[in-house]
């Protein structure tokens, strides 16, 4: 699995959290519920991965691979944003007086959301690479 897989994937998981969302099935984003909870574990954990991929490329490779997943994911939510505002359903759960104001919120979200995709990214190859086993023995250790 590479890391544009992961895009797809996290892309997918937003959409499916969106959908329920505006269905009225999930809460909020921001309401933090068990199921909105999960949905960003699974999220989270796509970016770590991606990063614990990209390790053997150097940190630069895989701040880059994290902030594409997350960017896939960011994208999802600002399009069904922009359906829930035109609906009257929340999907992030924060409320925005006009349309200036969502655009803002929205661009704030995806920055801090890329940044931090990518930081966590880097986390997970730093902890791969300081695990200490070589990229290519499956994990056994040459000597």
């Amino acid at each position: 699995m590479d890391k544009m897989h992961l895009a797809a994937f996290a892309a997918a998981m937003a959409a499916v959290e969106s959908v329920l969302i505006l269905f009225s099935i999930l809460p909020p984003i921001s309401s933090y519920s068990p199921m909105t909870i999960a949905f960003m574990l699974a999220r989270l954990l796509a970016i770590s991965y991606a990063g614990w991929l990209c390790a053997k490329d150097g940190l630069k490779s895989a701040a880059y691979a994290g902030a594409i997943v997350s960017a896939s994911s960011t994208a999802v939510f600002i399009f069904a944003s922009a359906i829930g505002r035109s609906a009257g359903v929340p999907v992030l759960g924060i409320p925005a007086p006009d349309i200036g104001s969502l655009f803002l919120i929205l661009a704030i979200n995806a920055a801090m959301n890329i940044l931090l995709g990518a930081f966590l990214a880097v986390i997970a190859a730093v902890v791969r690479l300081k695990m200490g086993a070589p990229m290519g023995s499956k994990g056994k250790r040459a000597r």
